[in-house]
């Protein structure tokens, strides 16, 4: 592995899985991107929220915040709640 003084890697090198995973962790701990960092209420996956307002709900929204979406559909369905006519 050959890194450039600033820590990058050097064109056409490439990185071990490992030592990919550990610096990829060591970068969440910085102090400006630990702020950022949340848990996903579905998979229970940390992410870190780069939203511009940080309301980021799920770490992907094609997997886990259809899933949520789904869950709630599905009970209000099954409650009756949120019906688009009025009780007969």
């Amino acid at each position: 592995m050959a890194l450039s003084p600033g820590g990058a890697l050097r064109s056409g090198q490439t990185l071990p899985l490992g030592a990919a995973a550990f610096l990829s962790g060591l970068r969440l701990i910085q102090p400006e991107r630990l702020s950022r960092v949340r848990v996903c209420p579905n998979c229970h996956w940390l992410y870190v929220d780069n939203s511009r307002n940080r309301s980021r709900r799920w770490c992907d929204m094609t997997v886990c915040g259809n899933r949520a979406k789904a869950r709630r559909h599905y009970e209000r369905k099954r409650t009756g709640i949120g019906k688009d006519h009025a009780p007969q």
